[in-house]
């Protein structure tokens, strides 16, 4: 994993294929599983509003980077693009879709 320091913005992820092998849904609750602990702990220590605008910024950065990866590791950012990443969405029934 690549780091920059906070000033700059926080971590860069390193490329990754955890989506592929748990699905998006997944890793997102596991995230939120441990982030809200972290999050309540912080706040108990810092201004709460500056842990979420750390926070926020945080998921933000992340969410944007990882659906950069997404659309790089799909050849694109197309709606069929967008189709062929419904996999990683619905793997293990998390989301279920009805295309018309």
């Amino acid at each position: 994993m690549t780091s920059n320091s906070p000033k700059s913005g926080g971590t860069t992820p390193a490329p990754d294929d955890l989506n592929a092998q748990i699905g998006v849904l997944t890793r997102r609750e596991v995230e939120a599983r441990i982030l809200g602990p972290a999050i309540e702990a912080l706040s108990e220590r810092f201004e709460r509003k500056q842990v979420l605008e750390v926070v926020r910024f945080t998921i933000v950065h992340l969410a944007q980077s990882q659906g950069g990866e997404m659309s790089q590791s799909l050849g694109g950012n197309s709606s069929s693009h967008l189709l062929d990443s419904l996999e990683y969405w619905t793997r293990d029934n998390a989301l279920e879709l009805d295309l018309l």
